[in-house]
Parts: C-alpha cells; sequence; structure tokens
C-alpha cells in the first residue's frame, strides 16, 4: 500500500529562538514520507537563514519567501505548493511528538477518517524540551461532523491534526483577520463536507508554546467582527445542507455575543450597539433553522447582554479574573497613550 505523502505547512515570522526545535521535532518524526514547506512572512530576524541552512541538511524542507503579508497569507502560498495526500499545520514556535504523524496517518488510514486529531500539551518558557519517549498509539473517538463542532478545539484550530487534501480543495484561510482565521477555515472545510468523519487520538502529540504574556486573548473585540462576517456570507453558498447552515449560524450568532461581551468590557457601548444590531438583524432571518430552544436563548440573550455575561461568568469561573487582567491591560495601554 502506497504511503501518504504529508505536506506540512509552518508560516514562519521572526522565530529564530524557536524555529530549529521545531523544524527538527517534523524532520526526526518516525514517519519519512514528508515535505515540509516554510514560508518566511517578511521576517527581519535571521529566520529565513536558519530554514536555509536546515534545508541543506535535508531536502524534504523547501523555504518560499514573501513580503509580510500574515499567517493567512502564508498558510495559502502553502496550501497552493502542496503536493501531499495529507496537509498538516504546524506554528513556528511549536514542536511535535515523534510519532506525531505516524500515528494520525494510521488514525485516518485504519479509523476511515478524513481528519484526524490528536491531543496537545501547552508549555511556556519555562519548558524548552519535554521527553519524546515511545508511546502507545490510542484511538478514543470517531465524530461525525455535528459531534465535532461540540469540540472546541477540533472547530477553533488547524494545528494538532492532518487533514486529508481531497476535502481542502480550493478553501483558503480568510486574510485580513486579527483572529479567528482558523476557525473561519474548519468551519467551511466541515461545513462543505458534512458527512466526513473525524478522529480523535488519545495521546499527547502536539506542543504548543504559550508566550508568557498571554497576549492573544486580549485582542480587540473588533476582531470577531471579520469572522463573524464571514460566517454570514458563507450562509448563502450554494450546495449546503440545511444541517450545515445550521452549525454556521449557530457559531455566528455565538460569536457576536462574544463580541458585544468583549466590546463592553473596553467600554465601546455604542459602537457595540451598532455592530451588534446589524450583525442580529442578518443572522435573525436564519433563525427558524435552528430548534425552537436555542431560538428563544439566542433571542433572550440578544436584549440582555447582562443576562449573557453571567452566564459566561456562571459557567466558567474564570471569567472575573480574565476581565480584570484586560481592564488592566486596556488602563497600561491608554497610559502610554496619554504619555505619548
Amino acid at each position: 500500500m502506497k504511503t501518504p505523502l504529508v505536506s506540512v505547512i509552518v508560516p514562519v515570522y521572526n522565530a529564530e529562538k524557536y524555529l530549529r526545535r521545531c523544524i527538527y521535532s517534523i524532520l526526526k518524526n518516525t514517519y519519512p514520507n514528508l515535505e515540509v514547506l516554510c514560508i518566511n512572512d517578511g521576517s527581519t530576524d535571521n529566520s529565513e537563514k536558519i530554514l536555509h541552512e536546515i534545508a541543506r541538511e535535508d531536502s524534504r524542507l523547501k523555504v518560499f519567501s514573501q513580503p509580510n503579508k500574515g499567517v493567512s497569507a502564508a498558510r495559502n502560498y502553502g496550501l497552493d505548493k502542496a503536493k501531499g495526500d495529507f496537509v498538516a499545520f504546524i506554528d513556528a514556535d511549536d514542536w511535535i511528538h515523534k510519532n506525531y504523524f505516524e500515528y494520525l496517518i494510521q488514525s485516518c488510514k485504519t479509523g476511515g477518517a478524513s481528519i484526524a486529531v490528536c491531543k496537545y500539551r501547552s508549555v511556556g518558557d519555562e519548558i524548552s524540551t519535554l521527553k519524546n519517549e515511545a508511546i502507545n498509539y490510542k484511538m478514543e473517538a470517531k465524530l461525525s461532523v455535528r459531534e465535532s463542532f461540540e469540540n472546541s478545539f477540533i472547530k477553533t484550530y488547524v494545528w494538532g491534526r492532518v487533514i486529508d487534501h481531497k476535502i481542502i480543495g480550493n478553501i483558503r484561510f480568510e486574510t485580513g483577520m486579527t483572529f479567528g482565521e482558523d476557525t473561519t477555515f474548519m468551519l467551511k472545510l466541515l461545513c462543505e463536507h458534512p458527512d466526513i468523519y473525524v478522529n480523535l487520538v488519545d495521546n499527547i502529540l502536539y506542543y504548543y508554546y504559550q508566550k508568557s504574556e498571554f497576549t492573544g486573548r486580549f485582542s480587540e473585540s473588533t476582531g470577531y467582527l471579520p469572522m463573524i462576517d464571514a460566517y454570514s456570507n458563507y450562509i448563502g453558498s450554494l450546495g449546503l445542507s440545511d444541517n450545515a447552515i445550521s452549525i454556521i449560524i449557530e457559531e455566528a450568532i455565538k460569536k457576536l455575543f462574544a463580541y458585544r461581551y468583549e466590546a463592553g468590557i473596553e467600554q465601546k457601548y455604542n459602537e457595540a450597539k451598532y455592530n451588534f444590531s446589524i450583525r442580529f438583524q442578518i443572522l435573525k432571518k436564519y433563525l427558524g433553522r435552528l430548534s425552537l430552544k436555542k431560538r428563544i436563548v439566542f433571542s433572550v440573550l440578544a436584549f440582555s447582554p447582562s443576562l449573557y455575561r453571567l452566564m459566561r461568568i456562571t459557567s466558567d469561573q474564570t471569567m472575573l479574573d480574565w476581565e480584570k487582567q484586560k481592564q488592566e491591560l486596556i488602563r497600561k495601554q491608554q497610559n502610554k497613550s496619554d504619555k505619548a
């Protein structure tokens, strides 16, 4: 049986501190049939030099460069160049277990799935390396598309998985988004293929580097809007099933509530009220596709921001601390602006 080729896409921007760790973890995997596509996205440090050094050691590594356009454009560049049967996305500051590709490809081949997803571990500056010991492969579950949307990790990120290249087709990442490009990509992918299955592999195979300053969580609320608009535009796509459309509507409304909530913390009340109103009116006409229970819940929450906040805090006790941290960050940013 043919050994599938895996195209590994690594967007690189000023990652010299972590790059060797990432790339060598890929090249030293137990699964050898790889093409590693590193897209240097206008780095101003030694990232490109490091990539070319490693490429001279291993011909599987291919280096491409472009002016700085962002992670979405870099990944799209990689997708245009990819020749593999499967595609994997790995961030340049992360790294993977030596059995990463072996186990994920095994899961797809024997489990009849188009996507295989592993567990991951968040690590910080205090951990530079972890033991790369052999582990026994364990399959956890086989999920339908609908079940996959109940798993936040599956629908929110593109790393920590391999994807059958055939189902990606012409799907690409949305450029110009400050965050949420992974979610939008996975939404399109799953909704365009409602009959595929996703396998969960019960092994920690991906190591996600969590920066100590945790900046990603403090992105401005307006970053949600391009993602919500992309969802709304996607609802009208031809050929989507009613089930796929209901998934998109539900995801868009949830993101819209999250936007209003975070904008409130940032004290952008009038702006949030306007942006929420015009987008909810667009989505409101599709509410009939959802269950009666969800229609009632979404309609009530639309008119009660305080109730939505209470629901968030009740379901996640860390939200109060997060609110305080974000408010403190906003104050610091305002103080810097006043002194400038």
